[in-house]
């Protein structure tokens, strides 16, 4: 990581409604985006000068590699950062990412924070990917396929045909 430069955040930004009102780990997030952002100097056509310009602020990546690494954020606090940063206008999502090491989330940089007022919510997470636990019990069976099992498996015992099976059920 780069130490030099700095970062720079408007102060309508800074002194938004919707800016005072982000968490912890939301305001970490934000400073980390705009610290991804990238200069490059354009010439003026009528001043001949040269002043920066950012040029990626709609398609800044950042992983959460980088978030806990260089920022100190795990994993929830990155999700809940995003939720909030989406909420409130900061963000939209470009591209959702984890598909993969190398298939990074991707980030632009809105101002729709200036209308934010409390209650708003300008936009929120795609959650249709399904991962993980469910719920559903899948795999676990409570039922047995016998009901008669051989007490020690180290004899050799033969399963009952269907029809002793079926008497001894009823």
């Amino acid at each position: 990581m780069d130490n030099s430069g700095g970062t720079f955040i408007y102060r309508k930004m800074s002194m938004s409604t919707a800016f005072l009102s982000l968490n912890k780990s939301a305001i970490i997030m934000l400073i980390a985006l705009l610290n991804a952002r990238k200069t490059a100097n354009l010439k003026d056509k009528k001043s001949k000068k040269t002043k920066p310009v950012f040029i990626n602020i709609d398609s800044l990546e950042m992983p959460y590699v980088t978030l806990k690494k260089n920022w100190g954020l795990n994993q929830q606090a990155v999700s809940r950062a995003v939720d909030e940063l989406l909420a409130k206008g900061f963000i939209e999502i470009v591209h959702q990412g984890g598909l993969g090491e190398h298939d990074k989330a991707r980030y632009a940089l809105i101002d729709d924070y200036q209308q934010w007022k409390p209650g708003n919510v300008f936009r929120s997470r795609n959650r249709d990917v399904r991962r993980g636990y469910q719920g559903r019990k899948i795999g676990a069976s409570a039922k047995l396929a016998h009901k008669i099992i051989p007490l020690h498996t180290h004899q050799n015992h033969t399963l009952p045909k269907k029809e002793e099976y079926e008497k001894h059920t009823l």
